[in-house]
């Protein structure tokens, strides 16, 4: 089996799917019950906090291109050692063979330097495109997943979505 790169090296707006987009600004609504005023409706958010991602971009390369969105899908990712204190209980060759639903993982990048990293699924984020341009070009070279990896990325995020929770139940033996 032939070895395939990994990753390119790319830079400026243009932004495709596998797309590694480190130190990503993501703004989380938060809802302060304490705040909240009596003609508030219930559930109102009435403040938001910016954290700080590592994120891929999973939006389809051919709707970034044709323009058909407005905002960008990205999942968060984190080294693979750092993942493993936070989730000391999760396998890593479990992971590497992608029996982890809702986890994958992801090979290290030279340049610019990027470790085995694991990507979550159980995290979604929503940012406009406009705004994802503008950091990318002020950021510089990032990594972006290659064929065939950012298709086996792709594949593991619609797997783990399309999982449906059904009874096991047989009757008729």
């Amino acid at each position: 089996m032939a070895d395939y790169p990994w990753y390119e090296s790319v830079s400026g707006s243009e932004l495709a799917q596998g797309d590694c987009i480190p130190n990503c600004p993501i703004l989380k609504p938060q809802y302060d019950s304490a705040l909240t005023r009596d003609d508030d409706p219930p559930g109102i958010v009435l403040k938001s906090d910016v954290a700080i991602y590592d994120c891929v971009i999973m939006t389809q390369a051919c709707d970034l291109e044709q323009e058909k969105v407005e905002d960008v899908v990205l999942c968060p990712y984190q080294d693979l050692g750092s993942f493993l204190t936070d989730h000391p209980k999760y396998s890593t060759e479990k992971m590497r063979r992608g029996d982890m639903p809702g986890f994958h993982m992801l090979n290290e990048c030279p340049d610019p330097a990027m470790r085995v990293s694991v990507v979550t699924f159980h995290e979604i984020f929503s940012v406009p495109k406009g705004f994802l341009e503008g950091l990318a070009e002020m950021r510089g070279p990032r990594p972006r997943l290659l064929p065939p990896y950012r298709e086996h990325l792709s594949q593991a995020f619609a797997r783990y979505f399309m999982r449906v929770g059904l009874p096991l139940e047989i009757t008729g033996l």
